[in-house]
């Protein structure tokens, strides 16, 4: 008989005790209670968030929408076919969010970020709340960055600014998505993410456009949101906040995005289908109370962010789709107070061949020349009040016979100007539309520069075919190709080399100078060897030909005396060796070394010219190796003793001085004594 121990039996309970875990696992569930539509409704979920993500039993996700006193509206995201009534549902705490990262680039996805286009599966390790509020005031400043369009139409009389919302709105058939899908062919080089977003359209026409994109190169640096129009309308609703989500991503990672919202009239119209099937009380044309906040919750998250965020930008292009050319139905006049400006396209002028068909005078840009270069400014100033004067007065000449000679002439330029303004699809004009940039880059001095090069390059052969004709050696052609060589070094080979044209030797006295003391500072050119032979053979050939000059023609002008030599003034053709030039002799001899002098001959003054001209050639090879950064030329290393200290040397001395030279160029040039003095501060710690 086994013997039972009281003391063995209370230490198993107490252990069991012990171990005992107490936690209790509280999760907030609900009951189906009609389900059909997208449309679920649940019992239960008490302490469910509004926009919460719920989870059915069988995995259908749904967010909830209406919290009503006895029951919850959810709105699925599927179909739920296999969601039963008196089924189980359970809150999951969490908002609706997606991944991001920069692996979206070039893909095609839907409403919850999941990859469609069939190329796997898309690495992110980042999440973005699906609806994010937008920046504050403080966060953001003022648009002044244009956002080239490509269309002449639009960039030159409503200009857009990147972190601007511009509604593109007009009937079906008209190129609305054509001017979206121009824009960001346009982007191409121009460091833009894109994002566009399909609400509602066809999957034929979706992938038309991803076909464009991708043949263009464009889908690079494009992320296509899409939810076609059999797409449940929760995931049509939800399809433009995921494309903003995507945008801020790189918004707040200091990029220049553009997103396009192709067409907010089908969200709004996939959002009234929920609200009535959720029972919300309808308004104008059915639309729930909260439309307008439907969208300018989403248009606000466009920014320009300030300097303390980075200064990225999110410029929103959506897209309204109208019905017989009314601008003034519920939906467009509200995206219209929230956007910045509109560009509508009329059906009248696309049907005329006028394409794109903007209409200029109703379309508007409220940011207006702020995003303009000076240039387009001057030029494309009166531009819109022209075409709308010869609109109105197009209008009127219907009904004229006989017009004057200022109405014709009015009437033809305007219609030059029409002309002037069409563009085919899919062909922005990047050179046209990038007027800034080419000015900022030096575009007018690269023109000046090339003709100025091609004029003395014209000379030099011209020199060359007299030297030719006249039967002389071609020797002043090839002196003047040192200077050829040396304009070519600075004016071409370094602004190429450095990557625009702004950085080429300026076109005057003081910017001239200014530019020497910039290209010390920045390439060190005083410790290149290539440049030390130039020197060495402007200074020293322009020494020597000047004593030599100097002398010779001294003699040529008088003759010498028998006190002098007993040799007459120099003739021509004499081998004899005149005084001034024995003098000559004798200088050079004791001034470098007493081989330094040579007769009065062809290969002498064959040396003294070739002399500069040779250390010209050098010196405009180092200034070209200089614009491509190969500082390997350079003698400007520090020598260090075994000790680990520097001895100082003229290199040493000439970095100094550069380092001076390059801070007093920048743009808190006050601060450089504070900071040098910060820099060479002793240390106090040991």
């Amino acid at each position: 008989m086994v013997t039972i121990r009281a003391d063995e039996i209370s230490d198993i309970i107490r252990e069991r005790i012990e171990q005992y875990n107490r936690e209790v696992n509280i999760v907030n569930t609900g009951t189906v209670l009609q389900v059909g539509d997208g449309i679920a409704r649940i019992h239960g979920l008490d302490e469910v968030m509004a926009g919460e993500l719920v989870e059915f039993e069988e995995g259908t996700i749904g967010i909830a929408l209406n919290l009503e006193s006895n029951n919850v509206g959810v709105v699925l995201m599927g179909d739920g076919l296999l969601i039963q009534e008196r089924s189980s549902v359970k809150a999951t705490g969490r908002i609706a969010q997606i991944p991001v990262s920069e692996a979206y680039l070039g893909r095609v996805v839907n409403a919850l970020a999941k990859p469609i286009d069939g190329r796997g599966e898309i690495s992110a390790s980042e999440f973005r709340l699906i609806e994010s509020a937008a920046p504050g005031i403080i966060s953001r400043r003022s648009i002044y960055e244009p956002l080239q369009i490509g269309l002449i139409a639009i960039d030159s009389m409503i200009p857009i600014g990147r972190g601007q919302r511009e509604l593109i709105i007009g009937d079906r058939q008209t190129g609305k998505t054509a001017v979206a899908t121009d824009t960001i062919l346009n982007q191409q080089g121009q460091n833009v993410i894109c994002v566009y977003v399909a609400i509602g359209q066809k999957a034929s026409f979706v992938a038309q456009v991803v076909t464009t994109l991708q043949e263009r190169g464009a889908m690079e640096y494009t992320i296509v949101v899409a939810e076609t129009a059999d797409s449940p309308a929760t995931l049509q609703y939800l399809a433009p906040y995921t494309g903003a989500a995507l945008a801020e991503y790189f918004m707040y990672r200091e990029r220049h995005t553009l997103i396009i919202y192709d067409d907010l009239s089908k969200q709004a119209q996939a959002y009234r289908q929920m609200s009535l099937l959720l029972r919300r009380p309808p308004g104008r044309e059915a639309y729930p109370g909260d439309v307008f906040y439907l969208h300018s919750r989403l248009l606000e998250r466009a920014a320009k962010l300030s300097s303390s965020l980075g200064e990225g930008s999110m410029t929103a292009l959506p897209i309204v789709e109208t019905q017989s050319g009314d601008v003034s139905a519920y939906i467009p006049t509200n995206v219209i107070s929230i956007t910045d400006g509109q560009i509508f396209l009329s059906t009248d002028l696309f049907n005329f061949g006028i394409r794109p068909a903007i209409n200029v005078g109703i379309s508007v840009s409220r940011v207006g020349s702020a995003a303009q270069i000076k240039a387009m400014k001057q030029v494309a100033g009166k531009l819109k009040l022209e075409l709308a004067q010869f609109t109105e007065l197009e209008a009127f000449a219907q009904f004229a016979s006989d017009l004057d000679k200022a109405t014709q002439n009015q009437l033809t330029r305007g219609q030059r100007l029409r002309e002037l303004l069409k563009q085919s699809q899919s062909a922005p004009l990047t050179e046209a539309a990038s007027v800034g940039e080419w000015l900022y880059n030096g575009g007018p001095y690269e023109l000046i520069v090339l003709h100025f090069l091609l004029g003395v390059a014209c000379y030099m052969g011209r020199e060359w075919e007299l030297s030719f004709r006249l039967g002389m050696r071609p020797w002043i052609a090839v002196a003047y190709s040192a200077p050829v060589a040396a304009a070519t070094a600075v004016f071409l080979i370094y602004p190429i080399g450095q990557g625009s044209f702004s950085d080429g030797m300026p076109l005057g006295i003081s910017g001239t100078f200014n530019f020497m003391i910039v290209f010390q500072a920045e390439h060190n050119i005083l410790m290149h060897p290539f440049h030390m032979l130039g020197v060495a053979g402007v200074f020293g050939g322009s020494l020597f030909s000047a004593m030599h000059g100097s002398l010779v023609t001294s003699s040529l002008i008088r003759e010498t005396t028998e006190n002098e030599s007993a040799n007459e003034g120099y003739r021509f053709g004499q081998e004899e060796e005149t005084y001034n030039i024995v003098a000559a002799h004798g200088y050079f001899g004791r001034l470098i070394f007493q081989y330094a002098s040579f007769n009065n001959s062809r290969s002498l003054h064959f040396f003294l010219a070739a002399w500069p001209v040779v250390g010209i050639w050098f010196t405009a090879l180092g200034i070209s190796t200089m614009a491509f950064n190969l500082n390997g030329f350079n003698f400007n290393q520090s020598v260090v003793d075994s000790q680990g200290r520097v001895i100082n040397t003229w290199a040493d001395i000439i970095n100094r001085a550069n380092l001076g030279m390059e801070v007093m160029h920048e743009r808190n040039a006050h601060n450089f004594p504070l900071d040098l003095a910060a820099i060479e501060a002793p240390s106090t710690n040991g």
